[in-house]
């Protein structure tokens, strides 16, 4: 049977590099009938970087329309978020675990992930009422108003990178959980020694 603790030491620092990367997904945006508008990464959210999304992409061609109306295609650089700070910060100390082959990394790892996966929640909870509160700009969120001279659907929200950086931790944790409660192995056994001396003759 294949110990949870070899799966880890082999594949570990892979899963938790891809985790990682995962903070430069989306995390958070606000999209109108099917077309993003605004999107937010949790490294825009590390970084204060600018957010992505059709507006942004119509900003910076120097056009101000989206579907026959004009708007306002300015969108000012994200604000630092401490929570997603402290929570990339706590997956790379995870990859950083991930090398190390002691006991005493896994449960470490696994304390780390645990955090980060409540700060991300924490997170979630924070930004959710914050994205529906600007999403008004366009229209309230999750409903059809008349936006632009037309009745149009906006939706503000998580996005699927938050949750998949979520899941990734969350598999971090429960591994390196499983593979700390694991029992060592046995030291092996001495290798014989190259000469064995014979028996003395008898009496």
């Amino acid at each position: 049977m294949v110990r949870t603790r070899t799966v880890w030491q082999k594949a570990g620092r892979f899963f938790s590099a891809v985790v990682v990367l995962c903070f430069f997904l989306p995390f958070f945006g606000i999209s109108c009938e099917g077309v993003e508008l605004v999107t937010i990464s949790g490294a825009d959210m590390v970084g204060g970087c600018k957010p992505g999304g059709a507006i942004n992409d119509l900003a910076e061609e120097g056009k101000g329309q989206i579907q026959g109306g004009s708007i306002d295609a300015k969108i000012p650089p994200v604000d630092r978020e401490p929570l997603a700070i402290a929570a990339m910060a706590l997956a790379v100390i995870a990859f950083a675990l991930a090398w190390s082959r002691a006991r005493h990394a896994l449960l470490g790892t696994a304390l780390v992930a645990v955090v980060a996966l409540g700060l991300l929640m924490t997170l979630f909870v924070r930004e959710r009422a914050k994205m529906k509160r600007e999403a008004s700009t366009y229209g309230d969120a999750g409903g059809k108003n008349e936006v632009m001279g037309e009745k149009v659907e906006v939706d503000a929200g998580s996005r699927y990178g938050l949750w998949l950086t979520c899941a990734g931790l969350l598999g971090i944790a429960v591994v390196t959980g499983m593979a700390w409660r694991e029992p060592a192995l046995p030291d092996p056994p001495p290798p014989p020694p190259d000469w064995v001396p014979p028996p003395p003759p008898p009496a």
